[in-house]
Protein backbone atom coordinates (compact mmCIF):
# COMPACT_ATOMS: atom_id res chain seq x y z
CA UNK A 1 0.00 0.00 0.00
CA UNK A 2 2.83 2.35 0.14
CA UNK A 3 4.48 2.28 -3.24
CA UNK A 4 3.07 5.20 -5.32
CA UNK A 5 2.27 3.11 -8.40
CA UNK A 6 1.78 -0.41 -8.51
CA UNK A 7 4.27 -2.19 -10.93
CA UNK A 8 2.49 -4.10 -13.55
CA UNK A 9 3.69 -7.53 -11.92
CA UNK A 10 1.74 -6.37 -8.79
CA UNK A 11 -1.25 -5.19 -10.88
CA UNK A 12 -1.66 -8.22 -12.69
CA UNK A 13 -1.37 -10.34 -9.57
CA UNK A 14 -4.12 -8.04 -7.59
CA UNK A 15 -6.23 -8.70 -10.70
CA UNK A 16 -5.75 -12.75 -10.17
CA UNK A 17 -7.28 -12.68 -6.75
CA UNK A 18 -10.35 -10.64 -7.69
CA UNK A 19 -12.81 -11.88 -5.68
CA UNK A 20 -16.40 -12.46 -6.66
CA UNK A 21 -18.30 -14.36 -3.55
CA UNK A 22 -18.90 -12.44 -0.63
CA UNK A 23 -15.73 -12.60 1.32
CA UNK A 24 -16.05 -13.14 5.20
CA UNK A 25 -15.75 -10.75 7.83
CA UNK A 26 -15.78 -7.61 5.14
CA UNK A 27 -18.61 -5.29 6.09
CA UNK A 28 -21.18 -4.85 3.80
CA UNK A 29 -21.76 -1.36 2.21
CA UNK A 30 -24.51 0.94 4.02
CA UNK A 31 -27.61 0.54 1.27
CA UNK A 32 -27.11 -3.20 1.20
CA UNK A 33 -26.69 -3.68 4.90
CA UNK A 34 -29.68 -1.26 6.02
CA UNK A 35 -31.92 -3.27 3.45
CA UNK A 36 -31.29 -7.01 5.05
CA UNK A 37 -31.84 -5.23 8.74
CA UNK A 38 -34.75 -3.86 6.94
CA UNK A 39 -36.54 -6.93 5.92
CA UNK A 40 -35.19 -8.60 9.18
CA UNK A 41 -36.90 -6.52 11.38
CA UNK A 42 -40.13 -5.39 9.43
CA UNK A 43 -43.44 -6.65 10.81
CA UNK A 44 -46.45 -6.86 8.31
CA UNK A 45 -48.93 -6.77 10.77
CA UNK A 46 -48.31 -4.23 13.79
CA UNK A 47 -48.07 -6.39 17.35
CA UNK A 48 -46.44 -9.87 15.00
CA UNK A 49 -42.75 -10.03 14.72
CA UNK A 50 -41.76 -11.01 11.30
CA UNK A 51 -39.12 -13.83 11.02
CA UNK A 52 -35.49 -13.25 11.42
CA UNK A 53 -34.87 -15.37 8.24
CA UNK A 54 -32.87 -14.23 5.55
CA UNK A 55 -31.28 -16.50 2.78
CA UNK A 56 -28.49 -15.91 1.10
CA UNK A 57 -29.03 -16.52 -2.89
CA UNK A 58 -26.36 -17.79 -5.26
CA UNK A 59 -24.15 -14.56 -6.60
CA UNK A 60 -24.07 -14.46 -10.54
CA UNK A 61 -20.93 -13.53 -12.21
CA UNK A 62 -20.18 -11.21 -14.86
CA UNK A 63 -16.89 -10.67 -15.81
CA UNK A 64 -15.41 -9.26 -12.42
CA UNK A 65 -17.97 -8.42 -11.30
CA UNK A 66 -20.98 -10.33 -8.90
CA UNK A 67 -24.58 -9.72 -8.27
CA UNK A 68 -24.91 -10.60 -4.47
CA UNK A 69 -28.35 -10.64 -3.61
CA UNK A 70 -30.51 -11.97 -0.18
CA UNK A 71 -34.08 -12.88 0.46
CA UNK A 72 -36.37 -13.45 3.30
CA UNK A 73 -39.39 -15.50 4.50
CA UNK A 74 -41.80 -13.22 2.73
CA UNK A 75 -39.58 -13.59 -0.30
CA UNK A 76 -38.35 -9.74 -0.67
CA UNK A 77 -34.85 -9.28 -1.99
CA UNK A 78 -32.69 -7.32 -1.66
CA UNK A 79 -29.06 -6.86 -4.32
CA UNK A 80 -26.02 -5.58 -4.72
CA UNK A 81 -23.36 -5.65 -6.89
CA UNK A 82 -19.62 -6.22 -5.58
CA UNK A 83 -15.70 -5.92 -7.34
CA UNK A 84 -13.74 -6.97 -4.67
CA UNK A 85 -9.81 -7.34 -4.67
CA UNK A 86 -8.23 -9.42 -1.65
CA UNK A 87 -4.63 -9.63 -0.79
CA UNK A 88 -4.43 -13.81 -0.69
CA UNK A 89 -0.97 -13.92 1.32
CA UNK A 90 -1.78 -11.84 4.12
CA UNK A 91 -5.73 -12.73 3.85
CA UNK A 92 -6.86 -9.04 4.35
CA UNK A 93 -8.98 -6.71 1.97
CA UNK A 94 -7.36 -4.20 -0.28
CA UNK A 95 -10.36 -2.47 -2.54
CA UNK A 96 -13.82 -3.26 -3.13
CA UNK A 97 -16.35 -1.65 -4.90
CA UNK A 98 -19.86 -2.14 -4.42
CA UNK A 99 -22.99 -0.97 -6.15
CA UNK A 100 -26.23 -0.67 -4.17
CA UNK A 101 -29.42 1.48 -3.22
CA UNK A 102 -29.67 4.20 -0.23
CA UNK A 103 -32.00 4.39 1.99
CA UNK A 104 -33.89 6.89 -0.28
CA UNK A 105 -33.75 4.50 -3.21
CA UNK A 106 -30.74 6.18 -5.62
CA UNK A 107 -27.90 4.18 -6.88
CA UNK A 108 -24.76 4.31 -4.59
CA UNK A 109 -21.11 3.65 -5.57
CA UNK A 110 -19.53 2.72 -2.85
CA UNK A 111 -15.55 1.89 -1.99
CA UNK A 112 -14.09 0.34 0.74
CA UNK A 113 -10.32 0.53 1.98
CA UNK A 114 -8.01 -0.54 4.73
CA UNK A 115 -8.03 2.04 7.36
CA UNK A 116 -4.57 4.08 6.51
CA UNK A 117 -6.22 6.22 3.87
CA UNK A 118 -6.39 9.83 4.33
CA UNK A 119 -10.15 10.55 4.68
CA UNK A 120 -10.27 14.08 3.91
CA UNK A 121 -9.08 13.62 0.25
CA UNK A 122 -11.69 10.67 -0.84
CA UNK A 123 -11.01 8.36 -3.29
CA UNK A 124 -10.83 8.74 -7.32
CA UNK A 125 -12.42 6.42 -9.30
CA UNK A 126 -12.07 7.06 -12.87
CA UNK A 127 -13.13 4.45 -16.02
CA UNK A 128 -11.04 4.93 -18.69
CA UNK A 129 -10.04 8.80 -19.71
CA UNK A 130 -13.36 10.18 -18.44
CA UNK A 131 -13.86 12.83 -15.65
CA UNK A 132 -13.29 11.01 -12.18
CA UNK A 133 -15.95 10.46 -9.63
CA UNK A 134 -14.71 11.45 -6.16
CA UNK A 135 -15.62 9.33 -3.53
CA UNK A 136 -16.06 11.15 -0.34
CA UNK A 137 -15.39 8.73 2.73
CA UNK A 138 -17.82 8.70 5.28
CA UNK A 139 -17.03 6.25 7.72
CA UNK A 140 -13.96 4.34 9.39
CA UNK A 141 -13.80 1.18 11.86
CA UNK A 142 -10.89 -0.48 13.10
CA UNK A 143 -10.01 -2.64 9.72
CA UNK A 144 -11.87 -0.70 7.27
CA UNK A 145 -12.69 2.87 5.70
CA UNK A 146 -15.98 3.38 3.61
CA UNK A 147 -16.54 6.25 0.88
CA UNK A 148 -19.18 6.21 -1.42
CA UNK A 149 -21.61 8.89 -3.86
CA UNK A 150 -24.40 8.83 -5.94
CA UNK A 151 -24.10 7.19 -9.08
CA UNK A 152 -25.10 9.09 -12.37
CA UNK A 153 -26.43 7.79 -15.51
CA UNK A 154 -23.18 9.46 -17.51
CA UNK A 155 -20.71 7.98 -15.15
CA UNK A 156 -22.81 4.41 -15.50
CA UNK A 157 -21.95 4.28 -18.98
CA UNK A 158 -18.53 5.42 -19.00
CA UNK A 159 -18.10 2.48 -16.07
CA UNK A 160 -20.05 0.16 -18.61
CA UNK A 161 -17.99 0.92 -21.80
CA UNK A 162 -14.47 0.62 -20.58
CA UNK A 163 -12.91 -2.89 -19.41
CA UNK A 164 -10.32 -0.75 -16.90
CA UNK A 165 -10.34 1.61 -13.90
CA UNK A 166 -7.95 3.25 -12.21
CA UNK A 167 -8.89 3.49 -8.36
CA UNK A 168 -6.62 6.60 -6.46
CA UNK A 169 -6.27 7.67 -2.76
CA UNK A 170 -3.82 8.84 -0.65
CA UNK A 171 -2.17 6.83 2.22
CA UNK A 172 -1.87 7.84 5.75
CA UNK A 173 2.20 7.89 5.08
CA UNK A 174 1.40 10.78 2.65
CA UNK A 175 1.74 8.71 -0.40
CA UNK A 176 -0.35 8.62 -3.06
CA UNK A 177 -1.92 4.78 -4.19
CA UNK A 178 -3.07 3.77 -7.52
CA UNK A 179 -4.68 1.09 -8.62
CA UNK A 180 -5.46 0.21 -12.16
CA UNK A 181 -8.01 -2.74 -12.02
CA UNK A 182 -9.94 -4.97 -14.43
CA UNK A 183 -13.67 -3.64 -14.25
CA UNK A 184 -15.25 -5.74 -17.80
CA UNK A 185 -18.19 -7.20 -17.26
CA UNK A 186 -20.28 -3.76 -15.22
CA UNK A 187 -22.53 -3.04 -18.38
CA UNK A 188 -24.09 -6.91 -18.14
CA UNK A 189 -23.75 -6.72 -14.21
CA UNK A 190 -25.63 -3.23 -13.92
CA UNK A 191 -28.03 -4.37 -15.81
CA UNK A 192 -28.90 -7.47 -14.35
CA UNK A 193 -28.95 -5.93 -10.92
CA UNK A 194 -31.69 -2.71 -12.16
CA UNK A 195 -33.73 -6.04 -12.84
CA UNK A 196 -33.77 -7.20 -9.20
CA UNK A 197 -33.38 -3.66 -7.62
CA UNK A 198 -35.07 -1.10 -10.49
CA UNK A 199 -35.30 2.56 -8.69
CA UNK A 200 -38.69 3.68 -7.08
CA UNK A 201 -41.26 5.13 -8.63
CA UNK A 202 -40.41 9.27 -8.29
CA UNK A 203 -43.68 9.30 -5.49
CA UNK A 204 -41.87 7.04 -3.60
CA UNK A 205 -38.65 9.30 -3.28
CA UNK A 206 -38.56 11.75 -0.86
CA UNK A 207 -38.52 15.52 -1.58
CA UNK A 208 -40.22 14.46 -5.22
CA UNK A 209 -43.79 14.85 -6.49
CA UNK A 210 -45.78 13.57 -9.02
Amino acid sequence: MDNPILSNRLVLALAAVVVLAAVAGIAYNLGYRQGVQSMATASPTPGLARPKIITRLPPKRFGNWAEQCVRNAQQEKRCRLVFQVVDKSRQHLVLSLAVSRDPNGRAVLVALTPPNAVVRGGISVSPGRVQPLTLPFFACEPGVCRAGALLSDGFVKALSSTAETTISYQSGNGKPVSYKLPTRGFASAYSAWLADEPPPAPAQIPGTRN
